[in-house]
């Protein structure tokens, strides 16, 4: 089997993320094109997947003021097994107000499924997330968007609370013991 390896400046700017350097991350950050979106993992993380799931709450919020106009398209970016940066945020209750920024920035990661027919808020329940799932689901029952284009807002709510397998939140609630936490 190859090997695969990330180049030194991306491997330097990981370390800076899950050791809480913001500072340097935000410096090292600079020095690439992509900024917050430069791949630092084999797995296809961004510096803003990292941050987001090492629930660096403040760096995240740092990073996310820093994306500009041009660079919105990337905050859809999937990683290997196919989760976005709202996909990490949503295992974290801690990370609500980070999942409300990227959303008003980019409003498909609400309905993206990562590569195990997971959405973002499915994944909340997963993780026995409370607070981020009542944020999502109150923000998906409130949309009124409606648009049979891949990648945006689905038009009925409980296509989110359900795996096309058929299991629903409800299910994997009762099976992970977070039902009513």
């Amino acid at each position: 089997m190859a090997e695969i390896a990330v180049d030194e400046d991306s491997r330097e700017l990981y370390i800076a993320v899950v050791q809480g350097k913001s500072e340097s991350v935000l410096e090292l950050c600079h020095n690439f094109p992509d900024g917050p979106f430069q791949v630092v993992t084999i797995h296809n993380d961004t510096v803003l997947h990292v941050a987001t799931s090492c629930k660096r709450v403040d760096l995240v919020h740092e990073l996310l003021k820093r994306v500009s106009d041009d660079q919105l398209g990337k905050l859809t970016h999937q990683n290997e097994v196919g989760n976005t940066i709202l996909h990490e945020a949503s295992t974290s209750d801690k990370l609500v107000q980070a999942a409300k920024e990227m959303i008003i920035k980019a409003p498909k990661l609400l309905n993206i499924r990562n590569n195990f027919d997971v959405t973002p808020l499915y994944r909340s329940v997963e993780f026995g997330r409370m607070d981020m799932f009542k944020f999502l689901d109150d923000l998906i029952r409130r949309q009124k968007q409606t648009t049979d284009h891949e990648g945006d807002l689905e038009a009925d709510p409980e296509v989110y609370h359900h795996r096309k397998n058929k299991t629903t939140v409800l299910h994997t609630a009762v099976v992970i013991g977070s039902f009513g936490r």
